[in-house]
C-alpha cells in the first residue's frame, strides 16, 4: 500500500476558499492521505465546514486552536500527523490537477530524494531553477537551491519526508515564518527534486474584514504602507538576525553569502511586488532609492564584488530622475514579461535592468554561481514599440 501523506491545513476566518480547497485536496488521485485542519480560532463558518467534512471522512481531523497564528497551526498539525509525509495546503490555495501529489511521490521514489518541490502559479512571483535533482551537501547546488527564494522556502509548494522535519515554524514571526522553517530544517536534507510542472495554485487574498490576507497583500491592506517602511524588503530584513543565528550554527562558512543573497534578493521581489499591485512609477522610484540608500543593502551589493559586480557611484544632481527612469523601466518590462508572457523571467529582467542602471561589471570577469551576474551575463537590450527590455532563455539555466 502507498504510504501516508499528511496534509495540513492552516485555517482562519476562510469560509469563502475552504470548500474549494478540500474538494481540490479530495480529487486527488492518491489516496492514502489524512487531511489535518488546523483551524486558527475562526469565527466566521470555517469550523461549520471543516467539522462537514470531518463528519463525511473519516481520513479528516479537526483541531480546533484559540487564534494563535498561522505558525500555531502548522505546528500543531505536525504534532499529530501520522504520515511518513508532510504535504502542507494554504486553505485558499488548491491543486492545480488531480495527480499533483501522485506525482510528486512518483518524483521523490524514483529519484530517491527527501524533498519534492514543485512549481506554482502565482499572480507576480515565479520560480527559476531549472528541473532537476539538487544534491544538498554540494555546494554549488545547495546556494542555486537557496537563491531561489520562491522554490526553497515556501511550505506549500513541497513534498517532505516526514523524518526531515526537525524543527517547528517560528512562533511570532510576522512575515516569512516559512522561510525559516525551511532554512532551520535544510541542514537535514540531503536531496532535492524540483519539477517545472505547476502543480499548485497559490490564491492572494484581498484584504477583508475579519478574513485571511495573503502575506503578500497584506501591508497593501495599510494604504500608508510605503511611508511607514512595511514593504516585503523591510519586512524580510525583520528575519535576518534569526536567518544569520540559523545559518551561523548549520552553514558557517555560508553566513555571508546567505545574508547577501537575502537582502539584495528582497530588492526585486519587492520591486515586482509594487508592479503586480500597480504602484506608481514615483512612488516605486522612492522606495528603490531608498532601500538602497540602507546600510544592509549597500553591504549585500559590495558583497556581490566577488562576483564580477560592482555599484556605480550615483550622482548628486538629478539623481531622483535616474531612479524614476529605473522604475518606468522596470514596470514596463514586469508588463511585457510577467502579465504579457514575453520574453523570459521577471526576476532575471529586474535584475538585468537594474545592472543596466546602476552597476558597472565586465562580462569576461563574471562569476555565474550569483544570480545577479548570471542576469547580467545573458541580458539582452532591443528595442521596438512594444518591448523596451529582453532576458534570453539562457538565464534561466
Amino acid at each position: 500500500m502507498n504510504k501516508k501523506i499528511s496534509i495540513i491545513i492552516p485555517c482562519y476566518n476562510c469560509e469563502s476558499t475552504l470548500v474549494r480547497c478540500l474538494d481540490s485536496i479530495l480529487s486527488q488521485t492518491y489516496e492514502n492521505i489524512e487531511v489535518i485542519i488546523a483551524n486558527d480560532g475562526s469565527s466566521d463558518k470555517t469550523e461549520e465546514i471543516a467539522l462537514s467534512y470531518k463528519d463525511k471522512f473519516k481520513n479528516f481531523i479537526y483541531l480546533p486552536l484559540p487564534r494563535g497564528g498561522v505558525s500555531v497551526a502548522r505546528n500543531k498539525g505536525l504534532e499529530v500527523a501520522t504520515g511518513e509525509f508532510i504535504q502542507f495546503v494554504d486553505s485558499d490555495d488548491n491543486f492545480t490537477k488531480r495527480n499533483a501529489l501522485d506525482k510528486a511521490m512518483r518524483l521523490l521514489n524514483h529519484y530517491g530524494v527527501d524533498v519534492v518541490a514543485y512549481n506554482f502559479t502565482h499572480p507576480c512571483f515565479e520560480t527559476h531553477l531549472p528541473s532537476g535533482v539538487y544534491n544538498l551537501k554540494n555546494e554549488s547546488d545547495l546556494t542555486a537551491y537557496y537563491q531561489d527564494f520562491f522554490v526553497m522556502n515556501l511550505p506549500w509548494n513541497k513534498l517532505y519526508k516526514r523524518e526531515v522535519i526537525t524543527e517547528q515554524f517560528p512562533v511570532g514571526v510576522a512575515f516569512a515564518e516559512d522561510e525559516l522553517f525551511n532554512l532551520a530544517n535544510l541542514k537535514n536534507i540531503s536531496k532535492v527534486y524540483f519539477t517545472d510542472e505547476v502543480l499548485y495554485n497559490y490564491y492572494c487574498a484581498k484584504p477583508q474584514k475579519n478574513g485571511r490576507v495573503s502575506a503578500i497583500n497584506e501591508a497593501f491592506a495599510n494604504g500608508n504602507f510605503l511611508k511607514t517602511k512595511d514593504t516585503i524588503w523591510y519586512k524580510g530584513l525583520r528575519n535576518d538576525g534569526a536567518r544569520q543565528k540559523i545559518c551561523d550554527s548549520d552553514f558557517p562558512t555560508l553566513t555571508d553569502y546567505f545574508r547577501s543573497v537575502r537582502i539584495f534578493d528582497f530588492f526585486f521581489w519587492n520591486l515586482e511586488f509594487l508592479c503586480n499591485i500597480r504602484a506608481d512609477e514615483r512612488s516605486v522610484a522612492k522606495e528603490c532609492e531608498r532601500i538602497m540608500s540602507e546600510s544592509e543593502f549597500i553591504w549585500a551589493l559590495n558583497y556581490k564584488q566577488k562576483f564580477g559586480i560592482k555599484s556605480l557611484k550615483l550622482p548628486d544632481k538629478n539623481r531622483f530622475s535616474l531612479f524614476i527612469s529605473f522604475a518606468r523601466e522596470s514596470i514596463k518590462a514586469f508588463d511585457i514579461v510577467k502579465r504579457q508572457k514575453k520574453g523570459n523571467n521577471v526576476y532575471f529582467a529586474l535584475m538585468a535592468i537594474f545592472a543596466k542602471y546602476f552597476l558597472d561589471f565586465d562580462r569576461n570577469s563574471l562569476i555565474l554561481s550569483d544570480d545577479c551576474a548570471k542576469a547580467v551575463a545573458f541580458s539582452g537590450v532591443r528595442t521596438d514599440e512594444n518591448v523596451t527590455f529582453y532576458v534570453t532563455s539562457e538565464a534561466r539555466v
